[in-house]
């Protein structure tokens, strides 16, 4: 009986044996697409939140006002502060991603030549 080795015409013989240089490619554009769009998110709650906040100001509360009231101090944090740095970390984050792989397919491509 004899072992037949059988050529798979779907793997290439070039081509890296634990990634997908397409899919890889593939999710560094997705992560920053989806970078931008979470960051206009978070940027567009955060104005709502502004203008809210100025609406109460036109009903003839002054801010120094509104900045003596803890309760008030933790809402403008809650509602302004806390969606603003999460929005820029979650784009940081993404675009790391989107960048790192970028470099590690340049890196493959150029190691490949």
């Amino acid at each position: 009986m004899e072992n037949k080795v059988e050529n798979n015409p779907a793997v290439e013989d070039d081509s890296p044996v634990y990634y997908n240089t397409n899919h890889l490619s593939l999710i560094a554009i997705l992560a920053g697409v989806f970078s931008w769009i979470i960051l206009a998110g978070y940027i567009t709650y955060v104005v709502i939140s502004v203008l809210f906040l100025q609406s109460q100001l036109v009903n003839g509360v002054t801010l120094s006002q509104i900045l003596q009231d803890p309760s008030a101090q933790s809402w403008i944090f809650n509602a302004i502060g806390s969606p603003l740095m999460l929005g820029i970390v979650f784009f940081l984050v993404l675009q790391g991603v989107s960048i790192g792989l970028n470099v590690l397919l340049e890196i493959d491509v150029n190691s490949q030549n």
